[in-house]
């Protein structure tokens, strides 16, 4: 017998899989191939692809897409009766939002794909020096830009379990702007709070971004990645908990 995750994520791929998806993609891809070459412009010795990537990855490509997949990822199905429609079937709270996220993943990891193809598309009709490939850094990049991703995708669906519309975005975009100087701040006044030295990586998780930035030849960064997974469990743990406290019968009205 299939799980009840895998035929909900097959049914939520192909119900939001469509041609504004297909070109929303493809635009941020674009994006991202036109921002590498502008950035390739001006000369500043051999240009280090794999960092490129990063850059584009983390501060570019990696937001745009979980803006454009994760807007009123609970919200919309809770105010159009689809997650009630789901829950009178034999499938529980934690399978739709599995499946949920997970199929929001999914279409992120395209999303990268096609970023990361479109940036390195552009490579052989520029005439610039570049410095060596690193493959091990390139995976590292790949796999730590997913592991954003589905951070931002777990703290957009506990938002949206609460907030109608576009409003789990909004107050992710301002988490973003203010949430680095709360950050340096709290790390430098309440450095010796071991509490809160604990509280701010989750409150703002950044364990993916901080170990891609440490990797380098001599170094894999384990204990960075299993903050960064830490992050992201913990903020499935609220995403799930917040699935099971919200009344899908309410209207946002």
């Amino acid at each position: 017998m299939k799980s009840p995750v895998w035929i909900l994520f097959k049914a939520e791929f192909k119900r939001r899989w469509g041609l504004i998806p297909i070109i929303g993609i493809f635009v941020i891809g674009a994006m991202a191939a036109i921002s590498f070459i502008l950035m390739s412009i001006i000369p500043r010795g051999p240009i280090d692809i794999v960092k490129s990537l990063q850059f584009l990855l983390f501060v570019f490509s990696v937001p745009l897409i979980v803006i454009f997949f994760g807007t009123d990822l609970i919200a919309a199905d809770i105010y159009d009766g689809w997650l009630r429609s789901i829950l009178l079937q034999p499938v529980k709270r934690h399978h739709y939002l599995s499946a949920r996220l997970f199929s929001s993943l999914g279409f992120t990891a395209v999303g990268i794909t096609i970023a990361v193809l479109s940036v390195l598309a552009t490579i052989p009709f520029q005439h610039k020096l570049y410095a060596p490939f690193d493959t091990e850094e390139f995976v590292v990049v790949c796999i730590g830009a997913l592991g954003q991703a589905y951070v931002y995708l777990s703290i957009l669906a506990t938002l949206s379990c609460w907030l109608k519309g576009f409003m789990n975005v909004a107050v992710l975009v301002g988490w973003w702007i203010g949430g680095g100087l709360l950050y340096q701040y709290v790390s430098s006044k309440y450095w010796d709070s071991a509490v809160l030295t604990i509280a701010k990586e989750f409150i703002f998780p950044s364990g993916f971004v901080d170990a891609v930035s440490a990797f380098s030849v001599d170094y894999f960064p384990v204990s960075e990645f299993l903050w960064g997974i830490a992050n992201a469990t913990g903020w499935l743990a609220v995403a799930y908990w917040s699935m099971n406290k919200i009344q899908i019968d309410r209207s946002f009205e």
